[in-house]
């Protein structure tokens, strides 16, 4: 066949191909969206969804904020020019008409109040209960306090508490009492539901003192929803000539919503007041309204720690004794002083010694944990600090979990043990010495026994996953630090 007898296909037989491709797209394309409104027809009604470019929000975890009084008295009508201050123990009663004050400084608050809960730790029974209202006056001294004094009491919102036995907590939601309240010193009076006399601790007595648990607006509970609260935990922190402590305040910074213990020398050399203003506030400050101290021995390079007492004021407990307890989640936290001769002692008998058993006796939790500074058991430089074995002892007869200790400035963890070094992997103690908070590192000397884990080359904080019947561990280091550590045990 020559060139120009060559057949050349004709135009509808090229676009044939074409056309069919062109269909099957089409009917591909009416798949897909068929298959895409099935999808979303098949949702859970009402289910908003959102855009990829703007993720759900989220809610931070609250925390729970406790103040403790700074003044609380109780006045008497038939005895109207009578001052009654200093007491270990609060009354009330309605005939004669006793009503108790609560004075509370709300000023660290700058956010509104979400909810609020009174908590007045009740010495004798009532049935009827306790009424609570906002008094009209704010801040009061308790050595001026009078029932005269004290005659503006507010005729507003009340709030009530349920019927309570002797030795135990009372409750009442006082939020609709607070609302406008954060920033300020408020004054809650407490008159009693019924003619009966009730008392109730102060915090003059070492006890339990009148306690506000708040949180704040835009948060959710301070517990997961399996009852889990998390900790963090150093000592030996602020110091002005260096940058570890900011690297410990980092941890705490990251973890915004997670309960703080400070385990003493918190504001190297001297705990003065400007020792705090510029040693300690500028790296562990901004978690000042969640953290619980307990004073080190630095600390009373200031005459009786006046200048901690000052920087933490109620929250550090009464002075000048400065140990109280308190609850996170299901947990029960016992703050020491183990400064003894600060106190009257620490031995057998002490002040501080009975405190601790009834204050275990009063709260029998089955999860306990206590912190101070001076280590009974240590590895470190200092090593064993002899004085503090009548306090292990009543927390191991109480059935105490976890110990947390600094002073030593390194992290040790000893396995569950007696209050005399003997292994007790079923009733023993956990102690964890956290001297790691930045001020500076010093090396062990010889292991001693029960000891399991130790550093002396990081700083760093110990995190602590407080569930209700166990906890979990982890040394979180600072930034640049290798070192780890974790794991978890069973409450008594």
């Amino acid at each position: 066949m020559t060139p120009n007898t060559r057949r050349t296909p004709s135009r509808p037989r090229r676009l044939f191909p074409w056309l069919i491709a062109l269909v099957l797209l089409l009917l591909l394309a009416a798949g897909l969206g068929l298959v895409l409104l099935l999808r979303a027809g098949s949702g859970d009604v009402g289910t908003p969804t959102t855009p990829a470019s703007q993720p759900a929000p989220t809610v931070p975890p609250a925390k729970d904020l406790i103040f403790r009084t700074v003044a609380d008295s109780y006045v008497a009508a038939a005895e109207p020019a009578k001052n009654i201050s200093d007491t270990p123990t609060l009354r009330i009663d309605g005939a004669p008409r006793i009503v108790a004050l609560l004075q509370f400084d709300l000023r660290r608050l700058s956010r509104p109040i979400r909810d609020a809960t009174l908590r007045i730790f009740a010495l004798s029974d009532s049935r009827a209960g306790v009424r609570v209202r906002v008094a009209r006056f704010g801040a009061w001294s308790e050595r001026d306090m009078t029932y005269q004094a004290a005659n503006r009491f507010a005729n507003g919102a009340v709030a009530s508490s349920k019927a309570f036995p002797a030795n135990s907590w009372a409750t009442a939601d006082v939020t609709s009492l607070l609302s406008g309240a954060a920033g300020k010193i408020v004054t809650l009076v407490v008159s009693t539901a019924g003619p009966t006399n009730i008392s109730f601790a102060s915090r003059e007595g070492g006890g339990e003192i009148p306690q506000l648990v708040i949180h704040v607006s835009g948060a959710a509970p301070a517990t997961s929803a399996s009852g889990t609260a998390e900790v963090l935990a150093a000592g030996d922190i602020g110091t002005c000539n260096g940058n570890g402590d900011e690297a410990t305040g980092a941890l705490l910074n990251a973890n915004p919503d997670t309960n703080v213990l400070a385990l003493g020398d918190l504001a190297y050399e001297s705990g003065s007041p400007t020792n705090f203003a510029d040693c300690y506030a500028p790296a562990w400050g901004a978690a000042k309204e969640r953290t619980h101290p307990v004073p080190g021995n630095h600390e009373y390079g200031t005459s009786h720690a006046d200048g901690y007492f000052e920087y933490f004021g109620a929250v550090a407990g009464p002075r000048p004794q400065g140990y109280y307890s308190f609850d996170i989640g299901a947990w029960h936290l016992i703050a020491i002083n183990s400064n003894c001769s600060e106190v009257g002692g620490c031995g057998e008998g002490s002040p501080q010694e009975r405190w601790v058993r009834e204050d275990l006796a009063r709260h029998p939790a089955r999860c306990t944990l206590a912190f101070w500074h001076h280590p009974l058991f240590s590895s470190g430089q200092h090593g064993a600090f002899e004085s503090m074995r009548p306090i292990w002892q009543a927390l191991y007869d109480g059935g105490a979990d976890i110990v947390l200790n600094g002073h030593d400035h390194d992290y040790e963890r000893f396995a569950p043990q007696t209050p005399t070094g003997q292994p007790d992997p079923s009733r023993g103690i956990r102690e964890f010495v956290v001297g790691t908070g930045g001020k500076s590192r010093r090396p062990f000397r010889a292991p001693v026994a029960n000891s399991e884990a130790r550093s002396d080359s990081v700083f760093g904080v110990l995190r602590l996953s407080l569930a209700p019947i166990r906890y979990e561990w982890s040394f979180v280091p600072a930034q640049g630090g290798a070192f780890s550590d974790s794991g978890s045990g069973d409450c008594h």
